[in-house]
């Protein structure tokens, strides 16, 4: 492992090539910076692996960012064995360049929408404070996978000049040419991208079935659980055809007997209604609805008991048996229930 560590960029500069990135771009340069890989590319393209993204042109990435003054400085870990014993030779120079993509530049030459690529070491940086130390480095090199990103979305800020830095510019001839053989790679990056984001697309419609179908599936189960429960619980249908049947006849004997009763009860009134009116008495048969049919049948026949004789005042004459039963006329006592 080798730490490199120096200044990426002075903030608010116009550079070599005819851009700068002002301080309402910080923020976008620091959180694309902390996920950049460093470069080197070669002598007479010092930016061309950033153009393709070349993982082969790798040698480490930026591990910390942070804002000084009016610059940007980053530390970097080298973790190819060549690169590291090229630096420590002092054989590459101790300069390097930014290389990035925007939404838009300005016409005064400020960037918008900065995304840092890459920091990739060349002779002559746009920005003579671009320069870099060896902070630390040990023998043995821990090697990490990087990852690559390509966004369709940003445009290229490589400013090409011949003999400067980031970005350094080159003939009309040698851009033209570079970029002819840059575009069927580019285009060809395109295509597996469109063909990963499909696939992407089809496994997440994949996920969503196979979470309905074992949404569905657990539904069934509970379901399938409460019908075993309620089947082990429940009551044989013989069993409660017999109930039923039992329930219906107990109901129907009590109806029955209730009908008996209130037959009892209408006979035994009617009755006493009758023998009342052999006595000339009407009948008021809700004066006698606290009394059921034995108690009416006795007052029936106590009244049946009293003898009238025609006369003029209707006298009424009493049995001379004394050991007839006695009988009384007057007012009915309910709490005695007898006549007094």
């Amino acid at each position: 492992m080798v730490l490199i560590e120096g200044t990426a960029f002075p903030i608010g500069m116009i550079n070599k090539n005819g851009w700068g990135i002002p301080s309402s771009e910080i923020e976008n340069a620091v959180k694309s910076l902390l996920s950049s890989v460093v470069r080197v590319c070669t002598r007479d393209s010092e930016h061309g692996c950033d153009v393709t993204e070349d993982p082969r042109t790798e040698i480490g990435r930026v591990v910390d960012v942070w804002s000084t003054g009016d610059e940007i400085r980053i530390r970097a870990d080298i973790t190819d064995t060549l690169a590291q014993q090229k630096i420590l030779e002092g054989t590459w120079e101790p300069t390097w360049s930014v290389y990035g993509k925007a939404l838009s530049i300005e016409d005064e030459g400020w960037v918008n929408g900065y995304e840092n690529r890459s920091v990739t070491l060349v002779r002559k940086p746009a920005w003579d404070e671009a320069k870099f130390n060896i902070v630390a480095s040990k023998t043995e090199p821990e090697l990490e996978p990087n990852q690559l990103f390509f966004s369709s979305k940003y445009t290229p800020i490589q400013s090409q000049s011949t003999g400067v830095d980031s970005m350094t510019k080159q003939t009309e001839t040698e851009t033209e040419s570079e970029s002819e053989n840059i575009q069927p790679r580019v285009e060809e990056l395109q295509r597996q991208l469109g063909e990963k984001e499909r696939q992407i697309t089809d496994l997440k419609e994949i996920e969503v079935s196979n979470t309905k179908l074992q949404s569905r599936v657990n539904e069934l189960e509970t379901v399938l659980a409460s019908y075993e429960k309620d089947r082990a619980t429940s009551v044989p249908m013989s069993k409660v055809n017999e109930l039923i049947e039992s329930k219906s006849n107990e109901i129907a004997a009590a109806r029955i007997q209730d009908y008996k009763d209130e037959l009892s009860r209408s006979l035994a009134l009617e009755k006493l209604t009758a023998a009342r009116q052999e006595l000339n008495l009407d009948t008021k048969p809700d004066e006698y609805q606290h009394l059921n049919a034995s108690e009416l049948e006795k007052l029936a026949m106590e009244f049946e008991g009293i003898k009238v004789h025609a006369s003029k005042n209707n006298v009424i004459q009493y049995p001379a048996d004394s050991n007839q039963t006695a009988t009384t006329v007057g007012r009915f006592d309910s709490v005695k229930k007898e006549w007094v």
